[in-house]
């Protein structure tokens, strides 16, 4: 099923606290994400959180919210730090 992908506030604050390279490199994955045919294919659903994903991207996790044909991202950052 392919989805739209969009990045809330918090994510694009988060983003700023990462390094500018890094920061185009997983903006450049979400997009590549979002062309796909099977978006949530590439996703792996979080246990014990209704309807949240995680796209993996490097060291890096992006958490989203599935709410019907998109996904609103909500967090990007460390995976040592994305979970707390």
């Amino acid at each position: 099923m392919k989805v739209k992908m969009s990045l809330t506030t918090d994510a694009l604050k988060d983003l700023k606290k990462i390094d500018t390279l890094q920061g185009r490199k997983i903006l450049s994955k979400l997009a590549w994400f979002e062309k796909q045919e099977d978006t949530l294919s590439y996703a792996k659903w979080l246990y014990g959180k209704d309807k949240q994903v995680r796209f993996r991207i490097g060291v890096y996790r992006a958490i989203g919210i599935v709410k019907e044909d998109t996904v609103y991202i909500i967090a990007v950052g460390h995976r040592k730090d994305i979970y707390k």
